[in-house]
């Protein structure tokens, strides 16, 4: 299957809340992840974890992917979301977040988000 439909299989479940099930099927074990430029987080059990615990700390999120260019020969699809967060607290987040991703053998290998939240 080609890069073009893997990300669309992937992104339909980002954005229809199934964050857990698109890492799972789509993560390489060894994935690398990069929020920013803060240290890479290895490995698919971690992106699990952490996910899961993102997941506890909120009421509600929709994400939406309005943008994404897929380079099938370099393998890279690089895009924009548009999340909004409503945390158990009530506290309310909206933000847009650039990602750029690496894929090998219909796995996604390397994901590093780009983002700025909102000041409060």
């Amino acid at each position: 299957m080609d890069l073009q439909n893997r990300f669309k299989q992937f992104s339909d479940l980002i954005t229809r809340g199934q964050t857990l099930q698109a890492i799972q099927r789509f993560y390489h074990e060894d994935v690398v992840l990069v929020e920013n430029n803060e240290s890479p987080l290895i490995g698919l059990e971690n992106a699990l974890e952490l996910e899961k615990k993102n997941i506890e700390r909120v009421k509600s999120f929709q994400i939406e992917i309005p943008l994404f260019v897929v380079d099938e020969r370099q393998a890279v699809v690089l895009g924009e979301m548009d999340i909004h967060v409503v945390y158990k607290n009530d506290v309310e987040v909206k933000f847009r977040e650039a990602f750029v991703q690496k894929w090998a053998n219909g796995k996604l290998t390397y994901q590093r988000f780009y983002y700025s939240l909102p000041k409060s």
